[in-house]
């Protein structure tokens, strides 16, 4: 793996940057794994994060491979399409 070092955001020591697999827990979806993402890990304090440069353009994707599969939504999946959307749960009156 290529290494590269930079300064940990949370300690501010010293953390190396590798190339790595993400599982992407964050959004709340099983299944949603980013290879070759560069990933800061922090000897010192311990902090792991992904560092994603075009995160507006992952998100567009993952909600077209969302659309775009065959089954049916689960209930996780809507949930991250309606945050997309800016949508909420809440339903309005004389709607149901």
């Amino acid at each position: 793996m290529n290494k590269k070092v930079t300064k940990c955001p949370n300690c501010g020591e010293a953390a190396k940057v590798e190339r790595g697999v993400w599982p992407f827990e964050e959004l709340g979806l099983p299944n949603v794994v980013l290879l070759g993402l560069e990933i800061l890990r922090c000897s010192f304090c311990g902090e792991e994060a992904p560092m994603i440069q075009k995160f507006d353009q992952l998100m567009a994707t993952i909600a077209t491979a969302i659309i775009a599969k065959n089954d049916g939504l689960t209930g996780a999946e809507v949930r991250f399409l309606r945050k997309r959307l800016g949508l909420t749960q809440a339903r309005q009156e004389g709607r149901r």
